[in-house]
């Protein structure tokens, strides 16, 4: 009520924050999510949080750790799950049977 008396609405805005102001600006979170969507809908490479942490790092120039990185992620609502250690699923079967059977016919034993 004293602000606004004082100097009307204009003073109603908020003061500037005290502490560091934050490495990451929205904007940098915003071109990471595009940037995961892209490769998730070109089927591209899984993606561990180090990468795009890098890729941050590289592209935009904002260095920040990858747990920081999955921690203003979820925080956004941006969700993800661990990869497969195993590519088994993305396999051919017929090239997969084809080596197979090339490398039954390369054993020496019986």
């Amino acid at each position: 009520m004293h602000r606004f008396a004082a100097g009307g609405v204009a003073a109603l805005a908020d003061a500037p924050r005290c502490g560091r102001p934050p490495k990451v600006t929205t904007a940098d979170l915003d071109a990471v999510e595009e940037m995961l969507d892209a490769a998730a809908a070109d089927g591209g490479p899984s993606w561990t949080l180090p990468r795009p942490a890098a890729w941050l790092q590289r592209e935009r120039g904002v260095e920040i750790h990858s747990a920081q990185l999955s921690a203003l992620l979820k925080r956004d609502g941006f969700r993800y799950k661990r990869t497969r250690a195993s590519l088994q699923h993305k396999a051919d079967e017929v090239l997969q049977r084809i080596a197979k059977d090339q490398l039954e016919g390369l054993r020496l034993y019986g």
